[in-house]
């Protein structure tokens, strides 16, 4: 028992959880795959599963574009000077897990109601914790200088909430090209049985995510705003950096010679 444990939170480090969610999504591909080449037909209405769904291939490319998206931190720190967090990767997967693997893949959006609620409104927060860390980053021309912040904290939260608004309003416009290139139903604007919904029925789902998007990036902006005000919170340790270049770092180690 004592060794399963120790293997558990080995495996359950912070730093693993990229290659845990990779491998969910891996998992999801090659079972999709497999119900492709089975039935190539299927899933465009399931009432197994009580909801209107895209077929099996393009959960299958689902899949592989977000272990693309999953990917992008990391490409990013490798192939720049950006030194990126572990606690961003961390948010970053737990996200991609819960909205893409377990609300698309094994369809929690369809089996819980209120599952796309709470993943709207953590995707507000989360998106707006992230606009801060580009805040910081883009508020610092070289590497090296000072932590805190150069401009006003209230600044700094209406940049992050935009920025979380922005992204909320991308996100819809995806939604509702997929709805009119795949005929799928991601806006949740016809029922279940195909039928469309008229008038303020065909816009709830829509508007009920918009103010969802808001409330998190609203309730992030506050928590960031008090933070860089008082210097305490965890707001910081989303802080990206930008490692020194080579030639910087030549330069300083002779000025220590030199010193020495």
């Amino acid at each position: 028992m004592e060794t399963l444990r120790r293997m558990l939170i080995r495996v359950l480090k912070p730093k693993n959880l990229f290659w845990l969610v990779a491998c969910a999504f891996a998992g999801g591909v090659v079972y999709y795959a497999v119900r492709v080449v089975a039935a190539p037909e299927t899933m465009y209405y399931s009432r197994d599963s009580g909801r209107v769904s895209s077929s099996s291939l393009m959960m299958v490319a689902q899949c592989v574009i977000s272990i693309a998206i999953l990917s992008v931190p990391r490409f990013l720190g490798r192939v720049t000077r950006l030194e990126i967090p572990v606690s961003i990767e961390v948010i970053f997967s737990s996200y991609m897990l819960l909205t893409v693997f377990l609300g698309e893949v094994l369809s929690l959006y369809y089996k819980l109601p209120f599952w796309d609620g709470i993943m709207h409104t953590f995707s507000g927060a989360a998106i707006t914790a992230l606009g801060f860390s580009l805040v910081r980053i883009l508020n610092r021309s070289e590497p090296g200088r000072s932590e805190h912040m150069l401009i006003r904290p209230l600044l700094a939260a209406v940049f992050a909430f935009a920025f979380s608004m922005a992204l909320s309003v991308m996100w819809e416009i995806y939604e509702f090209t997929v709805d009119a290139l795949l005929s799928s139903n991601t806006q949740r604007y016809m029922a279940l049985d195909g039928q469309p919904f008229v008038g303020r029925a065909a816009l709830a789902d829509t508007m009920k995510d918009c103010i969802l998007n808001t409330a998190g990036a609203f309730g992030m902006s506050l928590y960031g705003y008090f933070s860089l005000k008082s210097g305490r919170g965890w707001i910081s340790r989303l802080n990206i950096r930008l490692r020194k270049r080579a030639d910087t770092v030549e330069t300083e180690g002779k000025k220590d010679k030199a010193a020495v």
